[in-house]
C-alpha cells in the first residue's frame, strides 16, 4: 500500500515538473514546436484527439494561451458534416476560421450521407465562401448539387481535390457504354471555380465527373486516383492540351477510337499511367514533344496490339524525338530488354525495365 502511494506521489510530482518545464519554454521555441507538430500545409490535422491543435492547448495555461493566439495552428481546417453533426461541424469551422485570423487556408470538407440544402446548411457554406479570399487549397467530398453553394471568386485557390460520394442520386451508371466506373450526370450543368485564376492543380479520386464548366485550360497538374476510361481521358486531355505539365492517372480497360486525331500535349513533362492493360496503346493517341518522365511499369499491352517497345518508339518519332530522361516500363523480356530501350531513348539518364 505504501509503495503504491509513493509511486502515485512520484508520478504526480513528475507530471507537475514536466508541466512547469513546458510552461517555462519561450515563445519562439513554442512556435517551432507547434509548427513541427502539425502536418505540412496544406494537409489538415484531425479536428480532435491525438494530432489535433486543440491537444496542445491542454498542456498548461501558457500553452493554451499561446495556441489560441497562434494563427498558423488553425489554418488547415478539417470538417466532417453529417445530418447529425452539422451544428458541431459549423462550430468547428467558425472557431478555426476565427483563430486563423488572416492566414491562408486549406479546408477539408467531407459530407457523409445525403444532406438537403437547408437554410442552416447554406449558412455553413456561406462561412466557407465568406473566406474564399484566403482559401488556397480545397479537399472536397461533396454531392454535385452542393457545388452550387460555392459562389463567388476564389482569387488565391491553387489546388482542388474532389472525391464524389459512392452513391449520388443525380448520377446514373454507364456500364452499357463500356466504362462501368464512370457515371453520367443527368442534371443541370454547373459552372465550377471559373473565378479561380490561380487554380492549377486538380485531383479527382473517381471519374464520376459530370459535364461541368471548369477552367481546364489553366490546369498544369492533373491526377486521377481511380479508374478512368480511355474515352473519358481523351476528352479531358483535349481540354488540358495547352496547359498540363504533370499527369498521373489510373486506367480501366477500354478500346480507343482509332479514328480520333492525336492530341498534342505541348507542355507535358511527366506522364504516369497506372494499373492497366491498354494504357500503353493509348499513347498512340498522343504527341508529347516536351516529355521527360514516362512511367508505365504498372501497365501492359493487350494481345494483338504490338509490343511496349514498338509503341514507345513510335511515340518518340511522332513527338519529334522527345528527350525522355527517366523511363520505367514493364516488358516480357525484363532486364534483358534494357539495352534496346536505352538505345531508343539516348537522352535517358535512368532506364528501368521490369518483367511484365
Amino acid at each position: 500500500m505504501l509503495c503504491k502511494s509513493r509511486l502515485s506521489f512520484f508520478q504526480r510530482s513528475l507530471k507537475t515538473r514536466e508541466t512547469d518545464m513546458a510552461a517555462e519554454l519561450p515563445g519562439d521555441v513554442l512556435s517551432e514546436i507547434f509548427t513541427h507538430y502539425l502536418p505540412d500545409f496544406p494537409l489538415c490535422p484531425p479536428a480532435a484527439g491525438l494530432g489535433s491543435p486543440a491537444l496542445l492547448s491542454h498542456v498548461c495555461s501558457k500553452w493554451r494561451e499561446f495556441a489560441l493566439d497562434f494563427a498558423a495552428l488553425w489554418r488547415a481546417i478539417p470538417v466532417s458534416v453529417t445530418t447529425y453533426s452539422l451544428p458541431q461541424a459549423a462550430n468547428i469551422l467558425e472557431t478555426w476560421l476565427h483563430r486563423s485570423r488572416s492566414s491562408a487556408l486549406s479546408i477539408q470538407l467531407f459530407l457523409y450521407g445525403f444532406i438537403d440544402s437547408t437554410s442552416s446548411f447554406k449558412k455553413f457554406f456561406e462561412m466557407v465562401t465568406a473566406n474564399s479570399h484566403r482559401i488556397e487549397h480545397l479537399d472536397l467530398w461533396l454531392y454535385h448539387h452542393h457545388f452550387t453553394l460555392f459562389s463567388g471568386p476564389f482569387p488565391v485557390l491553387k489546388s482542388l481535390r474532389y472525391t464524389p460520394p459512392i452513391r449520388d442520386p443525380l448520377y446514373t451508371s454507364a456500364e452499357n457504354q463500356g466504362y462501368s466506373s464512370v457515371k453520367i450526370f443527368k442534371g443541370a450543368v454547373t459552372p465550377l471555380f471559373n473565378e479561380a485564376p490561380k487554380l492549377t492543380e486538380f485531383e479527382i479520386t473517381s471519374m464520376w465527373v459530370p459535364p461541368i464548366v471548369f477552367p481546364w485550360k489553366q490546369i498544369t497538374r492533373f491526377v486521377c486516383r481511380e479508374g478512368i476510361s480511355v474515352k473519358v481521358l481523351y476528352g479531358v486531355l483535349k481540354n488540358l492540351a495547352g496547359s498540363v505539365v504533370y499527369c498521373d492517372v489510373r486506367f480501366i480497360l477500354g478500346e480507343m477510337d482509332q479514328h480520333k486525331p492525336p492530341i498534342r500535349l505541348a507542355k507535358l513533362k511527366t506522364l504516369i499511367a497506372r494499373n492497366a492493360i491498354g494504357a500503353v496503346e493509348f499513347l498512340s493517341s498522343l504527341t508529347l514533344p516536351a516529355l521527360r518522365v514516362l512511367d508505365l511499369h504498372e501497365c501492359g499491352v493487350q494481345p494483338g496490339h504490338g509490343s511496349v517497345y514498338h509503341v514507345l518508339v513510335d511515340l518518340v518519332e511522332r513527338s519529334g524525338y522527345c528527350a525522355v530522361e527517366d523511363l520505367w516500363v514493364a516488358d516480357p523480356e525484363g532486364a534483358a530488354a534494357q539495352a534496346k530501350y536505352q538505345t531508343a531513348f539516348p537522352f535517358a539518364m535512368r532506364v528501368r525495365v521490369d518483367r511484365a
